[in-house]
């Protein structure tokens, strides 16, 4: 085995690496817009936060959602566009 096959094996291996960090990194955003949480949902700081306005219960963008739980227009895309991000990637593993 010669010098240079001994680096590409080591620039494929990193190359390999990446990518699979690049997934990972992929799969925690997708674990955070996928959350039900109020950060992520339509009625978060709104006068139609049941919990909040009727209830006087503080909600911070990590609070537990209610029932009344609704994705955000702009997470549900997001979370399209992550999806296809995903297929990418993985293709090139």
């Amino acid at each position: 085995m010669d010098a240079n096959s001994i680096f590409g094996a080591f620039e494929q291996i990193s190359n390999l690496s990446e990518i699979v960090e690049q997934r990972r990194r992929k799969y925690e955003e997708l674990r955070g817009l996928k959350a039900k949480v109020c950060g992520n949902c339509d009625h978060w700081m709104k006068s139609s936060c049941g919990p909040e306005k009727e209830e006087k219960q503080f909600k911070s963008c990590g609070s537990i959602a209610c029932c009344d739980f609704k994705i955000k227009p702009w997470v549900s895309e997001k979370i399209d566009v992550c999806n296809l991000e995903l297929k990418e990637i993985e293709s090139s593993i």
